[in-house]
């Protein structure tokens, strides 16, 4: 290897080391603000254990079929993907990258490990990585935009419902960034053409080196299945559609059902749209899984004097629909660890 290509490689270690200490301090620093924060509000596990406990069974078996749908969803939209591109996907291994997925990009702000690491473990599991790395950003791109678009809407039916301003303009600014990647990506939908075009001159000339030609074959499966998978041309990508929309629906009801058991004068109506705009915060916040913001800013807009129903209610309904799956994917992700030394 010659100097310069050592020299690189040494610098990008050196990159790779100091941001993973960033992210280190960053989700302590998050996980030590949320607990200071609950702990004020009177959050104890004591005090969360008393709540789960003053929930009815009827309203305990709602929870924990909305809570399981909300679980395999990300799973169930994978599998109707790779079938929309004649693939398929084992339930015990599309689990598992769900579960391991959602435990990186917890770690990092704005999941910002999730398409990597789903990436790579589809590809583990036969899926191409320029196929894996498009069907993760299209299915991502939609989920988030649906979410947006269900947390607008959920504001809009309920004007007495208003997030404080600093959390308005935050989100108004991470969905204009939303919106403006998902234009870009349709480009790569609806005009692949365009894309070919501008890269073929690139990869073809004539002083042009043999890796390029490698990068252009790369992308050219990447910009097709990102154009199979970005139109609703097939019945399994349609349905996939409406499993993203099922799955918001879930989640709201989740936290409607927690809301009515702990704090059941709460309009429902309010309590279904506190947790969808939730539910984007958990999406967009810039810091490590939503941790804190999330189920602060959902108890806010379900009551803002900050009531103990209200907040143990967002907690409960982030536990049961987010930190279960965050919490198994660390185990898996242990568990590939060790099957990975011994590969």
């Amino acid at each position: 290897m010659s100097s310069a290509k050592q020299t690189a490689k040494k610098a990008t270690t050196k990159l790779v080391g100091v941001r993973a200490l960033v992210f280190a301090a960053l989700l302590a620093a998050t996980w030590g603000a949320a607990g200071w924060l609950l702990g004020r509000l009177g959050v104890t596990a004591g005090a969360l254990a008393a709540a789960a406990a003053r929930v009815d069974a009827a309203h305990a078996a709602a929870i924990l079929a909305g809570a399981s749908f909300f679980f395999v969803n990300d799973y169930v939209r994978i599998y109707m993907f790779l079938r929309t591109l004649g693939m398929r996907l084992r339930p015990a291994a599309g689990l598992r990258v769900m579960c391991i997925s959602y435990f990186f990009a917890d770690l990092t702000p704005n999941s910002e490990l999730h398409l990597p690491m789903q990436t790579y473990l589809l590809s583990r599991e036969g899926v191409p990585a320029a196929t894996a790395t498009a069907l993760s950003l299209v299915k991502g791109t939609e989920m988030t935009l649906l979410v947006c678009v269900a947390g607008i809407l959920a504001l809009a039916l309920q004007p007495a419902m208003q997030l404080p301003p600093a959390a308005a303009a935050g989100l108004t600014l991470s969905i204009s960034f939303v919106v403006l990647f998902a234009a870009v990506l349709s480009l790569i939908v609806f005009a692949p053409t365009v894309v070919r075009g501008r890269l073929r001159p690139w990869a073809a000339s004539p002083r042009a080196r043999p890796w390029r030609g490698k990068v252009e074959a790369g992308v050219e499966r990447f910009v097709a299945a990102a154009a199979t998978l970005g139109r609703w041309r097939q019945p399994w990508r349609m349905a996939s559609t409406g499993i993203s929309v099922a799955a918001i629906l879930a989640y709201a009801a989740v936290g409607a059902l927690f809301a009515d058991a702990l704090a059941p004068t709460l309009p429902v109506g309010r309590t279904l749209a506190a947790f969808t705009v939730g539910l984007v915060v958990s999406y967009l916040a810039p810091v490590p899984g939503g941790v804190g913001v999330t189920e602060l800013t959902t108890a806010y807009l379900l009551d803002p004097t900050m009531g103990s129903g209200a907040v143990m209610a967002s907690i409960l309904t982030r536990m049961v629909c987010w930190y279960a799956v965050v919490a198994l994917g660390g185990v898996l992700a242990v568990d590939l660890l060790i099957r990975r030394r011994k590969e």
